[in-house]
């Protein structure tokens, strides 16, 4: 009995052996592992160059505001006087002037104060690379005087002229003029009451501001 059992087990393995030794790894199971370890492989490449890229992305938005904070900064110490403000906005900087100290009533022509702001600001915006800078006029509500109407028919035009004359000072003072624009918005767009002295020399005013390229025209 005992003999037949072992005969049994020994029958047993030597088929089970056999069949181990005539199933090698199939061909197509093989190229299937290799196809898949060479996806892996460029999958994992394609993770490390996008690794790469975000890095340098980060890097690139890191600097980009450092020069942006830069700027704000310079643009604020070089204008100290209380006719003018710089307000940072969340995609844009704006500059504001008093339009008085730039200009006489009915007048295009900037005066000498007018002139010695823009100075000041003048490097500072020649430097600048990634941002368009709009130039815009506005006024109060008094209508053009009969003396000046040869020239300024309405506060449009007067508005459109200071912003034009803004535009080609800084032009002359080194600024990239592929990135000025220049727009006159007349007694629209008050940021005071026009029923006052205060108000109305409020709202005469020149605005310079910096804005992304790639971020869409705001009229406020």
């Amino acid at each position: 009995m005992y003999k037949a059992i072992m005969a049994i087990f020994l029958i047993a393995g030597f088929f089970f052996l056999l069949s181990c030794s005539q199933s090698p790894a199939k061909p197509d199971e093989t190229a299937a592992l290799i196809a898949e370890n060479q996806s892996l492989s460029n999958q994992i490449d394609v993770l490390n160059e996008k690794i790469m890229s975000l890095t340098a992305s980060k890097e690139s938005i890191e600097s980009n505001a450092l020069t942006y904070s830069n700027l704000v900064k310079d643009l604020r110490d070089q204008l100290t006087t209380k006719e003018t403000t710089v307000k940072e906005l969340e995609d844009s900087v704006r500059v504001t002037f008093v339009s008085d100290i730039f200009f006489d009533e009915g007048s295009d022509v900037i005066k000498p104060e007018g002139i010695k702001a823009l100075d000041a600001i003048a490097a500072t915006l020649s430097s600048v690379k990634d941002r368009e800078i709009r130039v815009e006029g506005y006024t109060d509500d008094v209508p053009i005087a009969p003396k000046h109407q040869w020239k300024f028919p309405s506060n449009w035009e007067l508005s459109t002229a200071r912003a034009g004359a803004v535009v080609r000072h800084l032009v002359d003072k080194g600024v990239k003029p592929e990135i000025l624009k220049s727009a006159g918005y007349s007694k629209y767009n008050p940021v005071a009451s026009n029923d006052t002295p205060e108000g109305r020399s409020k709202n005469r005013r020149i605005v310079i501001e910096l804005v992304r390229l790639d971020a869409r025209a705001r009229y406020k």
